[in-house]
């Protein structure tokens, strides 16, 4: 048997072979380049992350080291200002003025008590700050920071003097401040030259940026650090405001404990609080942060005052607060919108409900706080609402005949504020910077608002504000700092950093160079980003070489604290009087006498009490408005109690007495 077979079928199955090899081929082909494109991806990914953290660690680094330097700076400030370390301690403590001598006398007590329990019982039941009267001191005065201070002093013990611990303390919380305003820059511009150049604003103009080598222990030494931090991570929060989950939380839990450390260490913590309420609603009307995120940044506010005022043994005048009343204001119109962004189906509509929402949060803010007012009998506050009406011309100063207004009225730190000023915030080219950026963010600013009140319907739904929400937040915080301290010279350090924040992100910002480079028709984004850092960089460069030689002249000055004058009569209470004599005399003298002898004084500055400011009206109007030094003695053996010792008393005194009287 032959079989025969038929090789044109075998070339036929074959060349199909073939061809479905060759077809397969590619198939194999990409599927063995497929991995190396998924590995170069993640390898991509990886590259990005890792440079992201790399150039956040390097700008937390920068900040740290930037604040690290401010704060060596104000400490070498302050010691070559007085000659810190060589003058005696008594010295040291009269160079606590005023209200800074008050407050450190209670560390100092505190410190020198065998015991913390002891001191801190001491403090609730105090008779030597107000002579005749038992007062709680932490009900009363700020003063945590002085508690936790000698905590620590006594738990660590370190070789240092306390007065060394305290002011390095404060000089430490400077440089929070500066990593503070440095992050703010950052997230604000997305630029990290921004925060190098905020700092530099900063450093540049710190006589008017802050107080800290002159008046160590004030309240806001401690506050304004942790001002900064609150208002800080409030950027972050409403740059991302449509995120949610844990970052959110962290974020909202970091505000309030900022907040609770800001109204821990300083009485007017609120009036911040309030002009920050006033930005949040601000920006909720505008319509361009969501309500919800708005209402839940001010109830953390307030829960940390109302947790505060718990802590201060239920202090009133927190629970009594405007900030607490213009949160439930808001809050009531909130309920009322729904939650929603005010707008209307028509121009007409629109413009009403933006009216409505304003004059309403305001009348029911009043409303509140009277009714609050009067059911907690609340009349610490007082004196505020006077100064700020006769401050503002509501009450003619050829009429005003109230003490309390008048003596805030004739203090220099409630003045006006001088020309020379902004003089000095121009040499910086800080105050040109501010009002150029300042133009831009209210043309977009107003721009949101125009298209508010002209949107109806959907068309504001897919509204994208042309001022991002964390922009527009900072921007109207700021015009309502500038206001106060343009009325109130003392309140500039609420102002002054951020300017020199708000300029430093303007001019380093991305989109803000866009938009004006192409206005010029100067296109391309890598062509504009060079232009911007390019710009930027030289700005910084040409600050520092203009105007480190003058911080450097400002640090070689060495001066030395000289009173000698007080330092007698401190000397002759401690030598002449006995330890529990009553002392009375003007406010700011007082708390040098309390700190400096320990002896039960009249008064203070501490003017956050009806009954200390009728005290101080009789002491003033009695002892220092007499006619003759005999009355004056008089008046001070009768009603004060201060008893004499012997003739060297009346004759050391008299001099004292008559001048004032002159």
């Amino acid at each position: 048997t032959v079989f025969v077979f038929r090789p044109p079928m075998r070339r036929r199955n074959g060349k199909k072979a073939e061809d479905k090899s060759k077809e397969k081929a590619p198939l194999d082909e990409e599927d063995e380049d497929q991995p190396d494109s998924v590995t170069k991806e993640l390898a991509g990914v990886r590259f990005s992350y890792l440079w992201k953290i790399c150039y956040v660690l390097f700008g937390l680094a920068a900040a740290c080291y930037l604040g690290y330097r401010y704060s060596s700076f104000l400490k070498l400030l302050h010691e070559n200002d007085m000659w810190f370390s060589q003058i005696s301690e008594l010295e040291r403590e009269i160079s606590f003025r005023t209200e800074s001598g008050l407050y450190y006398s209670y560390y100092k007590q505190l410190v020198n008590t065998p015991l913390l329990s002891q001191g801190l019982h001491d403090l609730c039941h105090d008779n030597t700050t107000e002579s005749s009267r038992t007062i709680n001191i932490i009900e009363r005065f700020n003063i945590f920071q002085e508690i936790v201070l000698a905590g620590l002093y006594k738990w660590l013990s370190p070789r240092v003097d306390p007065v060394y611990f305290y002011i390095d303390a404060v000089f430490g919380l400077q440089a929070l401040y500066v990593v503070a305003l440095f992050g703010s820059a950052w997230l604000l511009s997305d630029s990290l030259l921004a925060g190098v150049l905020a700092v530099a604003f900063y450093l540049f103009n710190w006589i008017d940026g802050t107080r800290v080598p002159v008046a160590v222990p004030l309240r806001e030494s401690f506050a304004l650090p942790f001002i900064a931090v609150q208002i800080c991570f409030t950027i972050v929060s409403l740059k991302h405001h449509n995120v949610n989950g844990l970052s959110q939380v962290i974020t909202m839990a970091t505000v309030f404990f900022s907040s609770l450390l800001v109204a821990l260490t300083w009485q007017f913590a609120q009036f911040v609080f309030l002009l920050e309420g006033f930005a949040l609603f601000a920006v909720q009307v505008m319509g361009i942060v969501p309500t919800a995120k708005v209402h839940c940044l001010m109830l953390c506010q307030t829960i940390a005052l109302v947790v505060v005022s718990i802590l201060q043994f239920f202090n009133t005048m927190l629970l009594g607060s405007l900030f607490i009343s213009f949160t439930i204001a808001a809050t009531v119109v909130f309920l009322v919108q729904g939650y929603q962004n005010p707008r209307g189906r028509t121009l007409i509509t629109s413009l009403a409900k933006f009216v409505f929402s304003i004059v309403a949060v305001l009348s029911l803010t009043v409303l509140v706080h009277v009714i609050v007012k009067r059911l907690l009998s609340i009349d610490e506050d007082e004196h505020v609402y006077k100064f700020v009406s006769a401050k503002l011309g509501f009450t003619p100063r050829t009429n005003l005949r109230d003490f309390d207004a008048l003596i805030y009225l004739c203090e220099p730190a409630f003045k006006l504020q001088p020309l020379d000023t902004y003089q000095r915030l121009m040499v910086t080219w800080m105050l040109q910077c501010y009002c150029s950026v300042v133009i831009v963010l209210l043309a977009r600013l107003f721009h949101n608002l125009y298209y508010l009140i002209t949107s109806s319907g959907t068309a504001f739904t897919t509204f994208e504000p042309s001022l991002k929400p964390h922009y527009a937040f900072i921007v109207i915080l700021n015009a309502f700092f500038c206001f106060v301290a343009a009325t109130t010279l003392r309140f500039k350090v609420l102002c002054v950093p951020y300017m020199c924040v708000l300029a430093a992100a303007g001019v380093s910002d991305h989109t803000m160079w866009t938009a004006v480079l192409q206005r010029v028709r100067i296109k391309g984004k890598p062509l504009a980003e060079m232009i911007r850092f390019v710009t930027v960089t030289v700005l910084i460069a040409a600050l520092t070489y203009r105007e480190i030689p003058k911080l450097q002249k400002q640090a070689e000055e060495l001066r030395e604290f000289y009173d000698p004058d007080t330092v007698q009569l401190m000397n002759w209470i401690n030598t002449d009087t006995a330890p529990d004599a009553i002392i009375a005399g003007s406010m700011q003298l007082m708390a040098g006498v309390k700190l400096c002898t320990g002896r039960t004084i009249t008064n203070h500055p501490h003017f956050e009490n009806k009954l200390l400011r009728e005290r101080t009206l009789q002491v003033c109007g009695s002892v220092y408005f007499t006619s003759t030094h005999v009355h004056t003695h008089t008046y001070v053996r009768i009603h004060v109690g201060y008893r004499y010792q012997g003739s060297s008393a009346q004759k050391y005194i008299e001099p004292y007495i008559k001048e004032a009287l002159i």
